[in-house]
């Protein structure tokens, strides 16, 4: 629960838990709904990788009740673990330029400080795509550097418009990491 929001309202409401937006089951109303137009969802991967891409689920326009629910912008992060991954992280001299969305912020915002993240990907939902599933690459700077990640955390900044977020499914691509440089994750 440390980097996921909500996770005390999840537990006293009637309504799906964080795992539903990990679930492969997208049914109308089988998604993680939290209370915010902002809010994040932390992901323990089974085995570290070299993230290529993440795709975003979300039901379609014609079945959504309230397209408002679905997310709008978001950035993915990865914790950076490992000393050997740290350094390859820190050799990449990352500006504030390279991810607008993130300018004057070092991580997500329910971080745990004595932890490092990367800013992996920056994401806009569109609602107006003919694909209600969208796919988006991951930076090419963490697959040059050779940095794997076994936590990664998915942040909604925005939505569009609803008082609240629907977050259907998440799944994150990339090549598994046999040589990794971490493993040592909260």
């Amino acid at each position: 629960c440390k980097l996921t929001s909500f996770c005390s309202y999840w537990q006293s409401a009637s309504t799906q838990s964080p795992q539903a937006a990990i679930d492969d089951d997208t049914r109308t109303g089988r998604c993680w709904s939290f209370p915010s137009q902002a809010g994040q969802l932390g992901i323990v991967l089974q085995a570290p990788i070299y993230p290529s891409s993440v795709t975003i689920d979300h039901i379609s326009r014609v079945e959504a009740a309230d397209i408002g629910l679905a997310p709008r912008r978001m950035i993915l992060w990865g914790l950076v673990d490992g000393a050997l991954n740290l350094e390859r992280f820190q050799s990449l001299n990352l500006s504030s330029s390279s991810f607008p969305f993130i300018s004057g912020r070092d991580g997500p915002p329910q971080r745990l400080p004595q932890f490092t993240f990367a800013p992996l990907a920056e994401l806009e939902y569109d609602i107006d795509a003919e694909a209600s599933v969208q796919t988006f690459p991951i930076s090419p700077l963490y697959s040059n550097a050779a940095i794997d990640f076994a936590l990664i955390v998915l942040e909604v900044l925005s939505n569009w418009g609803s008082a609240s977020t629907c977050l259907y499914r998440v799944r994150i691509h990339g090549e598994e990491a046999f040589d990794s440089g971490g493993l040592n994750t909260p």
